[in-house]
């Protein structure tokens, strides 16, 4: 596809979901991430102690699979850039404590740039909800 959009002169960005919970029904557990099955404890914690299905990137863990995941990306995909999509499920810490987490985030966020910035050209692009609440 890359080389098609290449073809036709245009630059192609792979656009990744920082977060997906579209496995939350038991009707598509089966689908549910490798990392949710083999690492429970990387899941967003309700205040009241229940699971959700989506990953806590208070987690190094966590950070380090997403990020190993777009490295991959960018190394074996003729792709221009990233697009990170943090308007899908928009849950990524426990909604108590999100706002005190924007640090790990930023820090996150700059080492997804310094990898796409390793290769000059590179674009970066983000979809943002209008408001951190």
């Amino acid at each position: 596809m890359t080389e098609q959009v290449h073809h036709q002169g245009k630059r192609a960005l792979a656009s990744i979901r920082m977060s997906d919970v579209h496995h939350a029904s038991s009707l598509y557990e089966s689908i549910a991430p490798a990392i949710l099955r083999e690492h429970p404890e990387w899941r967003i914690t309700y205040q009241d102690g229940s699971p959700d299905v989506a990953l806590d990137y208070s987690y190094e863990g966590v950070r380090a699979h997403r990020l190993a995941i777009l490295e991959e990306i960018l190394t074996t995909h003729d792709v221009d850039g990233l697009e990170l999509d943090f308007m899908r499920s928009c849950r990524y810490f426990p909604s108590h404590e999100a706002e005190s987490r924007v640090d790990v985030m930023n820090d996150f966020v700059r080492r997804i740039c310094a990898l796409v910035d390793a290769k000059p050209q590179r674009l970066h692009g983000v979809r943002l909800p209008p408001t951190l609440a």
